[in-house]
């Protein structure tokens, strides 16, 4: 089956590299935490007002 990007350059350049290996940060850990905060103020927020 035939890629449906015919110019994979242009899909590397634009910075999508699927093989780059994964590299956990501190920030991943604060989004993390951010967006549960904020999904248990906002459930929180439903309940209670």
């Amino acid at each position: 089956m035939p890629s449906p990007c015919r110019n994979r350059r242009t899909v590397v350049a634009m910075g999508y590299n699927p093989y780059r290996k994964y590299v956990r940060r501190k920030s991943d850990f604060v989004f993390l935490g951010a967006a549960i905060a904020a999904s248990v103020a906002l459930v929180v927020w439903a309940l209670f007002a």
